[in-house]
């Protein structure tokens, strides 16, 4: 049997983006294993990077501003206008899928939603039309927050009742979803590949460095980190913090302020750096005390795990893969309840205090254990299945 896979997303690198990263790596490490591999990119980006391997990148929304000229200036609401593009791009995609599957008529075609949300409404009906099979991934916020109000929910539930398969990151996402469909669900969490060198503090530190690589970010919790920093810093206590990444997109008004506010308040204390790559990132990561991250939520987030399979201490929040497949936790991890920032202070306080005093210690055979479970062969290999058990009633 062969394979064809059509994947669907709305960004792709160089777009930075952990989703749009861990797309990219899909794509490539599954080119070798299928028949085919094409990935459709459903956003404005002008910009889209070349293949890293022998996939095939389709521009949907190239081939959609040659129609949407024309109304760029209209006197539409909103609303009208987001309608037309959804007609667009469901038109512009079925093309492209129809046209792939012609040209392959002995593979076994499956399309991929890389997100539940958008672009998985859009996959879920073009495999309808099409009549294909529709595998949609529950990544991140399209969980944490599609699954926790109304609308959303809705929408999260005929996308899930109507695939063929549902494949989540984290266990947390699986055992909750399981209410909202009958449609078979595997997890699959996401893989990290790191460096042999592990993370091996000083027994005892003078300084304690603070290093969190999600930018700047109202879901990632980036107030609450900060807040909980310059509460231990005007306790006297001797940390740093230093934040990689990017300024979440329509929120940058109020993050060059508030960076204005902390850097007076911290001085030479924090920084404010650029996205980086992950090997750079794990680099810092050896170089560092604690990592932080005050997420609302997460799938299976790839910086976390690294940061796990690096041995550094952690404290963030109970979500994604600290919730239910993280399940026994070792000291130099700190777990707060989510969207409780009061607690996130308390862990982290607490992290800094028992560091200064010598009494963090590292769980190495605890680590070595899910840098296993995170490998990336495992992960690869488990989506090859997954589409294997996808086409069964197919065949």
């Amino acid at each position: 049997m062969t394979l064809s896979i059509h994947i669907v997303t709305g960004q792709f690198p160089p777009t930075a983006g952990g989703l749009e990263l861990w797309t990219q790596e899909l794509a490539a490490n599954l080119a070798p294993r299928l028949a085919s591999v094409t990935i459709y990119v459903t956003g404005d980006q002008r910009e889209i990077a070349a293949p890293t391997a022998n996939y095939e990148i389709v521009s949907i929304g190239r081939d959609r501003s040659v129609w949407e000229r024309s109304i760029e200036k209209a006197s539409w609401s909103e609303a009208r206008k987001e309608n037309e593009r959804a007609r667009l791009n469901f038109l512009l995609l079925r093309n492209a899928i129809s046209d792939r599957v012609e040209r392959k008529k002995e593979s076994h075609h499956i399309i991929v939603s890389n997100f539940a949300m958008t672009v998985g409404q859009l996959a879920m009906l073009v495999a309808d039309d099409l009549a294909l099979p529709h595998v949609t991934t529950i990544v991140g916020t399209d969980f944490s927050r599609g699954f926790r109000n109304l609308r959303e929910r809705i929408s999260l539930r005929e996308v899930c009742q109507s695939a063929r398969l549902i494949v989540c990151k984290s266990t947390e996402q699986s055992n909750r979803l399981s209410s909202l469909t009958r449609t078979p669900i595997i997890t699959i969490p996401t893989s990290v590949n790191v460096e042999e060198l592990l993370h091996s503090p000083e027994k005892k530190t003078e300084v304690i460095r603070l290093i969190a690589d999600s930018g700047l970010s109202y879901h990632k919790g980036s107030d609450v980190l900060i807040n909980a920093f310059l509460t231990l810093l005007e306790a006297n206590l001797p940390v740093t913090l230093k934040i990689y990444g990017k300024i979440e997109e329509h929120q940058k008004d109020y993050w060059e302020s508030r960076l204005k506010d902390v850097q007076t308040r911290a001085g030479q204390a924090f920084s404010f750096m650029n996205y980086v790559s992950r090997d750079e990132i794990y680099t810092e990561l050896l170089h560092s005390s604690i990592y932080c991250s005050a997420t609302l939520g997460e799938g299976s987030s790839a910086a976390r795990i690294q940061a796990l399979c690096s041995g550094i201490p952690i404290v963030t929040t109970r979500c994604g893969e600290f919730a239910g497949d993280v399940t026994e936790v070792a000291d130099h991890i700190r777990l707060a309840r989510i969207a409780d920032s009061e607690d996130y202070t308390r862990q982290l306080n607490s992290m800094a205090l028992d560091m200064l005093a010598g009494h963090v210690s590292i769980n190495h055979d605890f680590v070595w254990m899910w840098r296993k479970r995170f490998a990336p062969a495992r992960e690869w290999a488990s989506w090859v299945n997954a589409f294997e058990m996808a086409t069964k009633d197919s065949q």
